[in-house]
């Protein structure tokens, strides 16, 4: 199995995306719509695919290292943005804490930790969900030669 390079970078700039994307929802005053928080599914998305057309570009075609790749960059993102998560909800008061937990269906989560491990195990199933989605599309798409 190839060393992935792309791996680490795509996984900080799905991670720093996301973060720039809550940032501005909850500056805006829009952190308590929930269909907001949705997007960062997009994001992922869009991040994991440019990460499989790379390698794809670069030669990497087996299914199973870029479905690999994929995943564990995703997976990556979705732990950073869990235990940055962790920490802004310590700067922020319990009934925010608990607004945000109801929000997510995860009633009764009155710790930051609580909803920081919540996000975590949803993003992962959805990254996991997400790559499977992802490398359905690309197993048969063959990128064009580049003319140079």
């Amino acid at each position: 199995m190839k060393k992935n390079k792309n791996i680490l970078v795509y996984a900080l700039l799905t991670y720093l995306s996301l973060g720039i994307y809550f940032l501005v929802i909850e500056a805006l005053g829009l952190a308590d719509h929930t269909y907001l928080r949705l997007f960062n599914g997009v994001i992922i998305l869009i991040f994991m695919n440019h990460l499989i057309k790379s390698n794809i570009k670069k030669n990497v075609n087996g299914y199973l290292e870029n479905f690999r790749a994929a995943f564990v960059s995703s997976s990556i993102a979705v732990v950073l943005g869990g235990i940055s998560l962790i920490i802004f909800l310590n700067f922020k008061d319990a009934s925010y804490v608990r607004s945000i937990a109801d929000g997510l269906l995860l009633a009764g989560a009155g710790e930051a930790s609580q909803v920081g491990g919540g996000i975590m195990i949803e993003g992962l199933a959805s990254t996991m969900i997400f790559s499977f989605v992802s490398m359905q599309y690309w197993k048969g798409v063959k990128l064009p030669e580049s003319v140079a």
